[in-house]
């Protein structure tokens, strides 16, 4: 996810719709991508969770870790050339409008510095309303 040229990885859990985000320092940078997957899985995995399947978009620096997202018997489901996960882009969508929502009532110009926390705090807004239509949002 991209918001005001600052990337992010969003992961939604299913059938919860409970949603991650991570601050991505950079995007093309393999290593950060790598770390913050692997955040996700491992904050679903303390919380009980039992991961069956990732699926992803053909974002290249996720598709660096299929083989460890293998190792641990994650199936993992790219899509296709120039498709999304229609249940992550709505999220991304709803995450934004969230944000946005905030940023018009603000009385001042958010610093580019913060807007990682109001990103963070606006998936924080998604997790706390429970979704009326289970995995399909």
């Amino acid at each position: 996810m991209l918001v005001e040229g600052l990337s992010f990885l969003i992961s939604v859990a299913t059938p919860l719709t409970y949603t991650q985000v991570s601050d991505l320092k950079g995007r093309r940078h393999m290593t950060i991508v790598n770390s913050a997957v692997q955040d996700h899985l491992l904050n679903l995995k303390e919380k009980g969770f039992n991961i069956l399947a990732l699926h992803t978009d053909g974002e290249g620096a996720i598709s660096g870790i299929k083989e460890e997202i293998q190792k641990n018997g994650i199936l993992f489901n790219p899509s296709g050339p120039e498709q999304h996960v229609a249940i992550v882009e709505r999220k991304i969508r709803h995450v934004k409008e969230i944000a946005r929502g905030y940023l018009c009532t603000l009385p001042f110009k958010l610093s580019l510095s913060l807007l990682p926390s109001l990103i963070k705090y606006a998936t924080y807004c998604t997790n706390i309303i429970p979704s009326t239509t289970n995995s399909e949002l």
